[in-house]
Protein backbone atom coordinates (compact mmCIF):
# COMPACT_ATOMS: atom_id res chain seq x y z
CA UNK A 1 0.00 0.00 0.00
CA UNK A 2 1.45 3.14 -0.77
CA UNK A 3 2.15 5.67 1.75
CA UNK A 4 -0.17 8.51 2.68
CA UNK A 5 0.35 10.86 0.00
CA UNK A 6 -0.54 14.25 2.36
CA UNK A 7 2.25 16.42 1.67
CA UNK A 8 0.71 18.36 -1.89
CA UNK A 9 -2.31 18.77 0.16
CA UNK A 10 -1.97 18.31 3.84
CA UNK A 11 -5.78 18.88 4.67
CA UNK A 12 -7.44 16.62 2.06
CA UNK A 13 -9.22 20.00 0.26
CA UNK A 14 -7.28 19.65 -3.41
CA UNK A 15 -8.67 16.18 -3.70
CA UNK A 16 -12.41 17.05 -2.77
CA UNK A 17 -12.23 19.85 -5.36
CA UNK A 18 -11.04 16.96 -7.63
CA UNK A 19 -13.55 14.62 -6.89
CA UNK A 20 -16.09 16.98 -7.67
CA UNK A 21 -14.60 18.01 -10.76
CA UNK A 22 -14.55 14.25 -12.11
CA UNK A 23 -18.10 14.13 -10.95
CA UNK A 24 -18.98 16.90 -13.24
CA UNK A 25 -17.39 15.54 -16.00
CA UNK A 26 -18.62 12.06 -15.46
CA UNK A 27 -15.60 10.10 -15.27
CA UNK A 28 -15.52 9.84 -11.56
CA UNK A 29 -15.54 5.88 -11.65
CA UNK A 30 -12.66 6.06 -13.97
CA UNK A 31 -10.67 8.36 -11.95
CA UNK A 32 -11.30 6.24 -9.34
CA UNK A 33 -10.14 2.89 -10.81
CA UNK A 34 -6.36 5.10 -12.30
CA UNK A 35 -5.74 5.82 -8.76
CA UNK A 36 -6.15 2.11 -8.08
CA UNK A 37 -4.06 1.40 -10.86
CA UNK A 38 -1.78 4.08 -10.14
CA UNK A 39 -1.02 3.32 -6.41
CA UNK A 40 -2.45 -0.05 -5.42
CA UNK A 41 -5.31 -1.77 -4.84
CA UNK A 42 -5.36 -0.71 -1.84
CA UNK A 43 -4.53 2.44 -0.49
CA UNK A 44 -5.91 5.74 1.84
CA UNK A 45 -5.57 8.98 1.01
CA UNK A 46 -6.67 12.39 2.97
CA UNK A 47 -10.23 14.24 2.90
CA UNK A 48 -10.83 16.71 4.75
CA UNK A 49 -8.39 16.24 7.48
CA UNK A 50 -9.56 12.79 7.63
CA UNK A 51 -7.57 9.77 6.68
CA UNK A 52 -9.72 7.57 4.28
CA UNK A 53 -9.06 4.04 3.20
CA UNK A 54 -9.81 3.11 -0.96
CA UNK A 55 -9.75 -0.60 -1.07
CA UNK A 56 -11.05 -2.72 -4.42
CA UNK A 57 -9.28 -6.37 -3.04
CA UNK A 58 -12.32 -9.28 -2.68
CA UNK A 59 -10.88 -10.42 0.69
CA UNK A 60 -11.21 -6.58 2.19
CA UNK A 61 -14.59 -6.29 1.06
CA UNK A 62 -15.52 -9.55 2.33
CA UNK A 63 -14.20 -8.77 5.76
CA UNK A 64 -15.88 -5.70 5.85
CA UNK A 65 -19.16 -7.10 4.68
CA UNK A 66 -19.02 -10.36 5.73
CA UNK A 67 -16.35 -11.73 8.20
CA UNK A 68 -15.77 -8.76 10.03
CA UNK A 69 -19.76 -7.19 9.83
CA UNK A 70 -19.87 -5.98 13.98
CA UNK A 71 -16.05 -4.21 13.38
CA UNK A 72 -18.33 -1.95 10.76
CA UNK A 73 -21.12 0.29 10.06
CA UNK A 74 -22.73 2.74 7.98
CA UNK A 75 -21.85 5.62 10.39
CA UNK A 76 -23.14 8.43 12.02
CA UNK A 77 -22.35 10.65 9.12
CA UNK A 78 -24.67 8.69 7.00
CA UNK A 79 -27.29 8.86 8.73
CA UNK A 80 -27.19 12.88 9.68
CA UNK A 81 -26.50 13.16 5.68
CA UNK A 82 -29.63 11.57 4.83
CA UNK A 83 -31.67 12.62 8.11
CA UNK A 84 -33.57 15.23 6.13
CA UNK A 85 -35.33 13.10 3.88
CA UNK A 86 -34.89 9.76 5.47
CA UNK A 87 -34.42 9.42 8.95
CA UNK A 88 -34.05 6.13 10.23
CA UNK A 89 -34.10 3.18 8.60
CA UNK A 90 -32.52 0.03 6.86
CA UNK A 91 -30.72 2.04 4.64
CA UNK A 92 -29.08 4.59 7.14
CA UNK A 93 -29.24 2.82 10.53
CA UNK A 94 -26.84 0.12 12.27
CA UNK A 95 -27.03 -2.37 15.40
CA UNK A 96 -30.72 -3.20 16.79
CA UNK A 97 -32.22 -0.23 14.64
CA UNK A 98 -31.20 -1.46 11.29
CA UNK A 99 -31.91 -5.07 12.15
CA UNK A 100 -35.55 -4.19 13.12
CA UNK A 101 -35.79 -2.20 9.71
CA UNK A 102 -34.59 -5.26 8.00
CA UNK A 103 -36.75 -7.75 9.92
CA UNK A 104 -39.74 -5.42 9.28
CA UNK A 105 -38.69 -4.94 5.46
CA UNK A 106 -38.23 -8.20 4.49
CA UNK A 107 -41.54 -9.57 4.36
CA UNK A 108 -42.25 -7.49 1.39
CA UNK A 109 -39.61 -9.08 -1.11
CA UNK A 110 -40.84 -12.50 -0.54
CA UNK A 111 -41.20 -14.66 -3.67
CA UNK A 112 -44.92 -14.19 -3.50
CA UNK A 113 -44.66 -10.50 -4.02
CA UNK A 114 -41.34 -10.79 -6.07
CA UNK A 115 -43.08 -13.22 -8.23
CA UNK A 116 -46.74 -11.02 -9.08
CA UNK A 117 -45.66 -10.21 -12.74
CA UNK A 118 -49.40 -9.70 -13.43
CA UNK A 119 -49.49 -6.62 -11.42
CA UNK A 120 -46.26 -5.63 -12.90
CA UNK A 121 -47.22 -6.33 -16.53
CA UNK A 122 -50.07 -3.51 -16.15
CA UNK A 123 -47.01 -1.10 -15.65
CA UNK A 124 -45.39 -2.14 -18.63
CA UNK A 125 -48.66 -2.20 -21.01
CA UNK A 126 -48.70 1.56 -19.64
CA UNK A 127 -44.94 2.45 -20.74
CA UNK A 128 -45.66 0.16 -23.51
CA UNK A 129 -48.66 3.02 -24.86
CA UNK A 130 -45.52 5.59 -24.76
CA UNK A 131 -43.64 3.72 -27.41
CA UNK A 132 -43.95 4.39 -30.74
CA UNK A 133 -44.93 1.53 -33.15
CA UNK A 134 -43.88 3.23 -36.51
CA UNK A 135 -40.60 1.65 -36.40
CA UNK A 136 -39.13 5.04 -37.36
CA UNK A 137 -39.49 7.29 -34.35
CA UNK A 138 -36.74 7.68 -31.86
CA UNK A 139 -37.74 6.92 -28.39
CA UNK A 140 -35.94 7.72 -24.98
CA UNK A 141 -36.12 4.92 -23.10
CA UNK A 142 -34.16 5.43 -19.24
CA UNK A 143 -37.15 8.25 -18.49
CA UNK A 144 -40.06 5.75 -19.13
CA UNK A 145 -37.74 2.64 -17.08
CA UNK A 146 -37.76 5.37 -14.53
CA UNK A 147 -41.73 6.06 -14.54
CA UNK A 148 -42.95 2.08 -14.50
CA UNK A 149 -40.23 1.18 -12.26
CA UNK A 150 -41.73 4.32 -9.60
CA UNK A 151 -45.13 3.49 -10.70
CA UNK A 152 -44.80 -0.61 -10.00
CA UNK A 153 -42.39 0.18 -6.93
CA UNK A 154 -45.26 2.24 -5.66
CA UNK A 155 -47.71 -0.03 -6.17
CA UNK A 156 -46.02 -2.79 -4.23
CA UNK A 157 -45.24 -0.41 -1.27
CA UNK A 158 -48.41 2.10 -0.83
CA UNK A 159 -51.25 -0.09 -2.47
CA UNK A 160 -51.47 2.52 -5.44
CA UNK A 161 -49.64 3.41 -7.73
CA UNK A 162 -48.27 7.43 -8.33
CA UNK A 163 -49.48 6.29 -12.11
CA UNK A 164 -47.20 8.72 -13.66
CA UNK A 165 -46.80 7.16 -16.75
CA UNK A 166 -50.82 7.99 -17.54
CA UNK A 167 -50.50 11.12 -15.55
CA UNK A 168 -49.17 13.85 -18.01
CA UNK A 169 -50.42 16.89 -16.20
CA UNK A 170 -46.69 18.53 -14.08
CA UNK A 171 -49.21 19.63 -11.70
CA UNK A 172 -50.74 16.48 -10.38
CA UNK A 173 -49.38 15.50 -6.95
CA UNK A 174 -47.72 12.53 -8.13
CA UNK A 175 -45.66 14.32 -10.70
CA UNK A 176 -44.52 16.71 -8.36
CA UNK A 177 -43.46 13.95 -6.16
CA UNK A 178 -41.31 12.27 -8.80
CA UNK A 179 -39.85 15.77 -9.08
CA UNK A 180 -38.73 16.52 -5.41
CA UNK A 181 -38.09 13.02 -5.56
CA UNK A 182 -35.41 13.02 -8.13
CA UNK A 183 -33.87 16.51 -6.75
CA UNK A 184 -33.35 14.98 -3.44
CA UNK A 185 -31.70 12.34 -4.24
CA UNK A 186 -28.96 14.48 -6.25
CA UNK A 187 -28.42 16.11 -3.28
CA UNK A 188 -28.05 13.17 -1.06
CA UNK A 189 -25.37 11.98 -2.93
CA UNK A 190 -23.80 15.44 -3.03
CA UNK A 191 -24.26 15.04 0.96
CA UNK A 192 -22.67 11.80 1.01
CA UNK A 193 -19.20 13.30 -0.75
CA UNK A 194 -19.27 16.44 1.79
CA UNK A 195 -19.26 14.05 4.52
CA UNK A 196 -19.28 15.92 7.54
CA UNK A 197 -19.57 19.23 5.82
CA UNK A 198 -22.42 18.15 4.20
CA UNK A 199 -24.64 21.06 7.04
CA UNK A 200 -22.52 23.70 5.53
CA UNK A 201 -24.17 24.32 2.56
CA UNK A 202 -27.28 22.92 2.72
CA UNK A 203 -29.27 24.42 0.03
CA UNK A 204 -33.07 26.05 0.19
CA UNK A 205 -34.04 23.28 -2.94
CA UNK A 206 -32.77 20.18 -0.83
CA UNK A 207 -35.01 21.18 1.71
CA UNK A 208 -38.38 22.14 -0.25
CA UNK A 209 -37.69 19.20 -2.03
CA UNK A 210 -37.53 16.83 0.93
CA UNK A 211 -40.67 18.60 1.99
CA UNK A 212 -42.60 17.88 -0.86
CA UNK A 213 -41.57 14.08 -0.84
CA UNK A 214 -42.14 13.74 2.74
CA UNK A 215 -45.75 15.49 2.21
CA UNK A 216 -46.65 13.42 -0.17
CA UNK A 217 -45.58 9.95 1.25
CA UNK A 218 -47.35 11.77 5.21
CA UNK A 219 -51.09 11.20 2.75
CA UNK A 220 -50.30 7.66 2.32
CA UNK A 221 -49.24 6.98 5.98
CA UNK A 222 -52.39 8.47 7.20
CA UNK A 223 -54.79 6.67 4.91
CA UNK A 224 -52.86 3.18 6.37
CA UNK A 225 -53.15 4.62 9.85
CA UNK A 226 -56.91 5.11 9.33
CA UNK A 227 -56.81 1.38 7.77
CA UNK A 228 -55.26 0.21 10.95
CA UNK A 229 -58.12 1.32 13.06
CA UNK A 230 -60.47 0.13 11.02
CA UNK A 231 -58.64 -3.42 10.47
CA UNK A 232 -58.86 -3.49 14.89
CA UNK A 233 -62.14 -2.87 14.62
CA UNK A 234 -63.63 -5.58 12.27
CA UNK A 235 -60.67 -7.94 12.62
CA UNK A 236 -60.98 -8.37 8.56
CA UNK A 237 -57.24 -8.04 6.55
CA UNK A 238 -56.77 -7.37 3.24
CA UNK A 239 -54.37 -8.49 0.41
CA UNK A 240 -50.48 -7.47 1.88
CA UNK A 241 -49.36 -4.36 1.01
CA UNK A 242 -46.22 -2.87 3.11
CA UNK A 243 -47.19 0.38 4.14
CA UNK A 244 -50.16 -0.96 5.46
CA UNK A 245 -48.35 -3.80 7.49
CA UNK A 246 -45.70 -1.15 8.61
CA UNK A 247 -48.57 1.02 10.09
CA UNK A 248 -49.68 -2.15 12.08
CA UNK A 249 -46.87 -2.36 14.06
CA UNK A 250 -45.52 1.30 14.54
CA UNK A 251 -47.54 3.78 16.16
CA UNK A 252 -45.62 6.79 14.94
CA UNK A 253 -46.47 8.00 11.36
CA UNK A 254 -42.70 9.59 10.92
CA UNK A 255 -41.05 6.09 11.94
CA UNK A 256 -43.27 4.48 9.35
CA UNK A 257 -42.54 7.04 6.59
CA UNK A 258 -39.08 6.60 7.45
CA UNK A 259 -38.79 3.30 6.41
CA UNK A 260 -40.89 3.59 3.28
CA UNK A 261 -38.87 5.94 1.96
CA UNK A 262 -35.50 4.02 3.28
CA UNK A 263 -36.72 1.26 0.63
CA UNK A 264 -38.34 3.61 -1.72
CA UNK A 265 -35.53 4.34 -3.04
CA UNK A 266 -33.23 1.56 -3.41
CA UNK A 267 -36.31 -0.31 -5.01
CA UNK A 268 -36.78 1.88 -7.68
CA UNK A 269 -33.43 2.59 -8.83
CA UNK A 270 -32.30 -0.93 -8.80
CA UNK A 271 -34.66 -1.84 -11.54
CA UNK A 272 -34.15 1.35 -13.55
CA UNK A 273 -30.95 1.15 -13.51
CA UNK A 274 -30.78 -2.24 -14.42
CA UNK A 275 -33.06 -1.91 -17.16
CA UNK A 276 -31.02 1.27 -18.72
CA UNK A 277 -27.59 -0.08 -18.47
CA UNK A 278 -29.04 -3.56 -20.14
CA UNK A 279 -30.98 -2.59 -23.20
CA UNK A 280 -28.10 0.29 -24.01
CA UNK A 281 -25.76 -2.46 -24.13
CA UNK A 282 -27.88 -4.98 -25.93
CA UNK A 283 -28.67 -2.28 -28.59
CA UNK A 284 -24.96 -1.60 -29.47
CA UNK A 285 -24.02 -4.81 -30.16
CA UNK A 286 -26.63 -7.30 -32.54
CA UNK A 287 -24.23 -10.32 -32.21
CA UNK A 288 -25.94 -10.68 -28.27
CA UNK A 289 -29.35 -8.74 -29.48
CA UNK A 290 -29.65 -11.79 -31.87
CA UNK A 291 -28.79 -14.30 -29.05
CA UNK A 292 -31.11 -13.12 -27.01
CA UNK A 293 -34.11 -12.64 -29.44
CA UNK A 294 -33.59 -16.46 -29.84
CA UNK A 295 -33.68 -17.45 -26.72
CA UNK A 296 -37.24 -15.25 -26.49
CA UNK A 297 -38.84 -16.65 -29.38
CA UNK A 298 -38.50 -19.78 -27.66
CA UNK A 299 -41.59 -18.97 -25.56
CA UNK A 300 -43.61 -18.49 -28.29
CA UNK A 301 -45.16 -14.87 -26.96
CA UNK A 302 -46.00 -16.17 -23.68
CA UNK A 303 -45.55 -13.71 -20.74
CA UNK A 304 -42.59 -15.02 -18.72
CA UNK A 305 -42.97 -16.29 -15.57
CA UNK A 306 -40.75 -15.85 -12.08
CA UNK A 307 -39.74 -19.46 -12.92
CA UNK A 308 -39.12 -18.99 -16.56
CA UNK A 309 -36.93 -15.95 -16.16
CA UNK A 310 -34.77 -18.08 -13.87
CA UNK A 311 -34.52 -20.44 -16.20
CA UNK A 312 -33.06 -18.17 -19.28
CA UNK A 313 -29.92 -18.85 -19.35
CA UNK A 314 -28.43 -16.43 -21.95
CA UNK A 315 -30.75 -13.32 -20.56
CA UNK A 316 -29.15 -14.75 -17.09
CA UNK A 317 -26.03 -13.92 -18.66
CA UNK A 318 -26.40 -10.38 -20.18
CA UNK A 319 -28.10 -9.00 -16.89
CA UNK A 320 -25.05 -10.26 -14.89
CA UNK A 321 -22.72 -8.83 -17.53
CA UNK A 322 -23.93 -5.53 -17.19
CA UNK A 323 -23.93 -5.58 -13.47
CA UNK A 324 -20.50 -6.25 -13.77
CA UNK A 325 -19.69 -3.29 -15.38
CA UNK A 326 -21.82 -0.65 -14.85
CA UNK A 327 -22.82 -1.82 -10.75
CA UNK A 328 -25.63 0.04 -9.06
CA UNK A 329 -23.59 1.27 -6.57
CA UNK A 330 -20.02 1.26 -7.79
CA UNK A 331 -18.98 3.09 -4.80
CA UNK A 332 -19.34 2.61 -0.86
CA UNK A 333 -18.47 3.10 2.05
CA UNK A 334 -18.36 1.54 5.87
CA UNK A 335 -16.82 3.15 9.04
CA UNK A 336 -15.02 1.34 11.54
CA UNK A 337 -17.03 0.99 14.91
CA UNK A 338 -13.45 -0.45 16.81
CA UNK A 339 -9.98 -0.80 16.05
CA UNK A 340 -9.42 -3.07 13.05
CA UNK A 341 -7.42 -4.50 10.25
CA UNK A 342 -8.20 -4.90 6.73
CA UNK A 343 -6.83 -8.66 5.48
CA UNK A 344 -4.73 -7.27 2.47
CA UNK A 345 -2.93 -3.99 1.34
CA UNK A 346 -0.17 -2.86 3.83
CA UNK A 347 3.59 -3.66 3.96
CA UNK A 348 5.81 -3.16 1.08
CA UNK A 349 4.28 -6.14 -1.29
CA UNK A 350 1.10 -5.57 -0.36
CA UNK A 351 0.34 -8.62 1.10
CA UNK A 352 0.30 -7.48 5.00
CA UNK A 353 -2.93 -6.12 6.76
CA UNK A 354 -4.00 -2.96 7.30
CA UNK A 355 -4.31 -1.55 10.51
CA UNK A 356 -7.52 0.87 10.41
CA UNK A 357 -8.43 2.94 13.79
CA UNK A 358 -11.89 3.34 15.43
CA UNK A 359 -13.87 5.99 13.33
CA UNK A 360 -11.91 5.99 9.90
CA UNK A 361 -13.74 5.39 7.01
CA UNK A 362 -13.36 2.28 4.17
CA UNK A 363 -14.62 2.69 1.04
CA UNK A 364 -14.50 0.26 -1.53
CA UNK A 365 -15.37 0.25 -5.21
CA UNK A 366 -16.50 -2.49 -7.09
CA UNK A 367 -16.37 -1.10 -10.37
CA UNK A 368 -12.59 -1.25 -9.72
CA UNK A 369 -12.72 -4.64 -8.72
CA UNK A 370 -15.23 -5.96 -11.72
CA UNK A 371 -12.95 -4.37 -14.08
CA UNK A 372 -9.64 -5.94 -13.00
CA UNK A 373 -8.12 -8.26 -15.34
CA UNK A 374 -6.43 -10.27 -13.24
CA UNK A 375 -9.52 -10.93 -12.26
CA UNK A 376 -11.72 -11.47 -15.29
CA UNK A 377 -9.27 -11.11 -17.64
CA UNK A 378 -7.50 -8.88 -20.68
CA UNK A 379 -10.76 -8.44 -21.60
CA UNK A 380 -12.43 -7.02 -18.78
CA UNK A 381 -13.27 -3.90 -20.10
CA UNK A 382 -15.40 -5.57 -22.71
CA UNK A 383 -19.49 -6.08 -22.74
CA UNK A 384 -19.40 -10.54 -23.04
CA UNK A 385 -22.33 -11.92 -21.38
CA UNK A 386 -20.59 -15.55 -22.75
CA UNK A 387 -17.51 -14.86 -19.99
CA UNK A 388 -20.50 -16.30 -17.59
CA UNK A 389 -21.13 -19.76 -18.67
CA UNK A 390 -18.79 -21.26 -16.56
CA UNK A 391 -17.93 -18.21 -14.07
CA UNK A 392 -18.66 -19.38 -10.15
CA UNK A 393 -17.49 -15.96 -8.58
CA UNK A 394 -17.28 -15.38 -5.50
CA UNK A 395 -16.37 -11.79 -3.39
CA UNK A 396 -15.04 -10.62 -6.47
CA UNK A 397 -18.54 -10.02 -7.68
CA UNK A 398 -20.86 -7.96 -5.40
CA UNK A 399 -23.96 -6.45 -7.84
CA UNK A 400 -25.86 -5.88 -4.90
CA UNK A 401 -23.28 -5.97 -2.13
CA UNK A 402 -22.94 -8.74 0.33
CA UNK A 403 -22.89 -9.99 4.13
CA UNK A 404 -25.86 -9.44 6.06
CA UNK A 405 -26.39 -6.06 4.39
CA UNK A 406 -26.87 -7.54 0.99
CA UNK A 407 -29.70 -5.98 -1.54
CA UNK A 408 -32.99 -7.46 0.08
CA UNK A 409 -34.81 -6.41 -3.57
CA UNK A 410 -31.77 -7.41 -5.37
CA UNK A 411 -34.69 -10.62 -6.82
CA UNK A 412 -36.70 -7.81 -7.44
CA UNK A 413 -34.71 -5.98 -9.31
CA UNK A 414 -33.65 -9.15 -11.84
CA UNK A 415 -37.35 -10.30 -11.35
CA UNK A 416 -38.46 -6.88 -13.17
CA UNK A 417 -36.16 -5.86 -15.36
CA UNK A 418 -35.42 -9.78 -16.72
CA UNK A 419 -39.68 -9.29 -17.41
CA UNK A 420 -39.25 -5.55 -18.80
CA UNK A 421 -36.50 -7.20 -21.47
CA UNK A 422 -38.09 -10.38 -22.21
CA UNK A 423 -41.56 -8.36 -22.91
CA UNK A 424 -40.16 -5.70 -24.96
CA UNK A 425 -38.87 -8.53 -27.43
CA UNK A 426 -41.98 -10.17 -27.87
CA UNK A 427 -43.46 -6.33 -28.72
CA UNK A 428 -40.55 -5.44 -30.85
CA UNK A 429 -38.40 -7.51 -33.32
CA UNK A 430 -35.05 -4.52 -33.86
CA UNK A 431 -34.22 -2.23 -31.44
CA UNK A 432 -31.41 -0.05 -32.79
CA UNK A 433 -29.55 2.30 -30.73
CA UNK A 434 -29.15 5.85 -31.46
CA UNK A 435 -26.77 6.91 -29.08
CA UNK A 436 -23.43 7.09 -30.74
CA UNK A 437 -21.12 7.56 -27.26
CA UNK A 438 -19.82 5.12 -24.87
CA UNK A 439 -21.86 4.67 -21.66
CA UNK A 440 -21.29 7.92 -19.33
CA UNK A 441 -22.06 7.56 -15.76
CA UNK A 442 -24.54 9.57 -13.95
CA UNK A 443 -23.94 8.82 -10.76
CA UNK A 444 -25.65 9.64 -7.43
CA UNK A 445 -27.07 7.40 -4.74
CA UNK A 446 -27.20 4.65 -7.37
CA UNK A 447 -25.28 4.96 -10.81
CA UNK A 448 -27.00 5.18 -14.02
CA UNK A 449 -26.19 5.79 -17.20
CA UNK A 450 -26.11 9.47 -17.69
CA UNK A 451 -27.59 9.33 -21.49
CA UNK A 452 -31.24 8.66 -22.40
CA UNK A 453 -30.82 5.25 -24.12
CA UNK A 454 -31.82 6.64 -27.55
CA UNK A 455 -33.14 3.93 -29.58
CA UNK A 456 -35.67 2.76 -32.45
CA UNK A 457 -37.80 0.07 -31.87
CA UNK A 458 -39.11 -1.89 -34.80
CA UNK A 459 -42.45 -3.97 -33.95
CA UNK A 460 -42.99 -7.49 -35.60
Amino acid sequence: MDKLITWLDPMGIGILFKLEHQLANHTLLEYMRTRFEENSYTFKSRVLLDDFYWTCEPRNIQAILATQFQSFGVGIDRYNNFKPLMGHGIFTSDGAKWEQARALVRPNFVRDQVADLESFEVHFQNMLALIPKDGKSPVKLKELFQCMTLDSTSEMLFGESLNTLTNTNSQVASAQFAAAFKISQTELARRCRLGRLADWNISKEFLDACAVTQQFVDEYVAKAMRMREKQEKTGQRGRYVFLEELAMVIDDPIAVRDHLLNVLIPARDSTSTLLAATIFAVAKDQRVFQKLRDEVRDLDGVHPSFETLKNMKYLKWIMNETLRLWPIVPLNGRQAQCDVTLPVGGGPDGQSPVFVRKGQNVGFSTYAMHRRKDIWGPDADQFVPERWENKRPGWEYLPFNGGPRICIGQQLALTEAGYTIVRLLQCFKEIESLDQSEWREALALACSIDQPVSVRLVPW
